[in-house]
């Protein structure tokens, strides 16, 4: 919806290129808890809600993904992760587990 705020700092035009673009120093990666459950919840599912979510292609994962990723390639990953995903139409929503 907005994939100009993922853009990678090299891919934005800035007028006229004085210096070559610097080299892509090594990539940091974060490792994240994902949890795709079928509808909103304010809890996560515990013991037997769990295992019908994983046998269903939902559930937890663990997913390690670049600090610098842009939106194509987390939309990719978390597709391949969760492959259900793919057939959804409309949008996902993320929530901040506390």
């Amino acid at each position: 919806q907005f994939p100009a705020l993922f853009n990678r700092r090299g891919e934005q035009s800035k007028g006229k290129r004085r210096f070559a673009p610097s080299p892509r120093t090594s990539v940091k990666f974060a490792t994240y808890n994902l949890c795709v459950l079928p509808g909103p919840s304010s809890l996560t599912p515990k013991g037997s809600a769990e295992l019908q979510l994983m046998q269903a292609g939902l559930g937890k994962r663990q997913v390690s993904m670049p600090e610098d990723m842009d939106h194509k390639e987390m939309v990719k990953l978390l597709e391949d992760e969760f492959p259900k995903l793919r057939t959804l139409t409309g949008g996902w929503l993320f929530h901040k587990a506390t």
